[in-house]
């Protein structure tokens, strides 16, 4: 009987410190996750990844305009958006222009704008991380830099 107890008691403290360490473990994670979407790209690096995805457009003729020197705006109807909940998460918004498909993918470390031709399997990519503002609005996907 006090073999039971005593196996019965020790089985609750071995779960209670499995708790402890698991909470312990999404804290860390949490603390990681937070530490990469906080990091600030400098001016240059913004500016080099501004002209990547112009070279990236102009590559696949697609109508575009450049305003305040930070704002892309990609004419095109939507056709697929899939926002964000509220602890962040995975966004994507797709938009079609003539034969082509404009996606902007943005996970939780990093984004990718991806142009995929609707006639062949062509598929061209820029990386860009995750503090890039992204939107549609006014037949516009709108990428702040």
């Amino acid at each position: 009987m006090a073999q039971e107890f005593w196996d019965e008691n020790k089985q609750k403290e071995l779960e209670k410190e499995l708790q402890e360490l698991r909470k312990q473990f999404y804290i860390d994670w949490a603390k990681q996750v937070a530490n990469t979407l906080t990091e600030e790209i400098g001016e240059n690096a913004r500016k080099q990844l501004l002209e990547k995805v112009i070279d990236l457009l102009s590559k696949n003729n697609i109508d575009f305009k450049v305003e305040n020197g930070n704002r892309v705006l990609i004419k095109g109807n939507v056709i697929y958006v899939s926002l964000p909940g509220y602890a962040g998460g995975y966004q994507e918004i797709s938009i079609v222009q003539g034969d082509k498909e404009i996606s902007l993918d943005v996970f939780l470390e990093a984004s990718r704008l991806l142009v995929k031709s609707l006639e062949t399997s062509r598929i061209d990519l820029v990386e860009l991380p995750r503090d890039i503002n992204v939107k549609y609005g006014d037949g516009y996907l709108e990428i702040i830099f």
